[in-house]
């Protein structure tokens, strides 16, 4: 039974990354659900699922340990901004969600890279988090 386990683990794990979330999820379950007693089985699970996992991060180092990732502009919409663009840009972004969260006015399912313009720290939207997180710091 412990061996169906474990190759579903290891299914799991080569079927998507998330099953990585197992190993976590167990020892809490064990650990939250009453009714287990016998602490030796889910110990050799779990030692069981870390070993699933190492051979399953073996395997994934083995095959994709050197491939290099191509910058690109799709999946890195920062690639030709400047640090402090960069920066400007996700701190408004952030702020941005916050206030979507609180008056979802206007969602889209797909801000790409075109979507929101890069911002400056001068811009009134990125300066004004700065004024707000300064006049609400506590005086020490």
């Amino acid at each position: 039974m412990i061996w169906y386990s474990l190759w579903y683990v290891f299914l799991a794990l080569l079927s998507k990354e998330f099953g990585v979330i197992l190993l976590v999820l167990f020892p809490v379950a064990v650990w939250v659900l009453p009714g287990i007693t016998e602490r030796k089985i889910p110990l050799a699970v779990f030692a069981g699922m870390v070993l699933v996992f190492g051979i399953y991060f073996a395997m994934r180092q083995q095959t994709m340990g050197g491939v290099q990732e191509v910058p690109e502009l799709l999946n890195n919409p920062y690639l030709k901004a400047s640090a402090s663009e960069a920066l400007a840009t996700k701190i408004y972004i952030h702020l941005r969600y916050f206030l979507l969260m609180l008056f979802p006015e206007t969602l889209s399912c797909d801000y790409n890279y075109q979507a929101i313009p890069y911002r400056r720290f001068s811009d009134p939207e990125c300066g004004s988090v700065f004024c707000f997180w300064h006049c609400w710091l506590p005086e020490s």
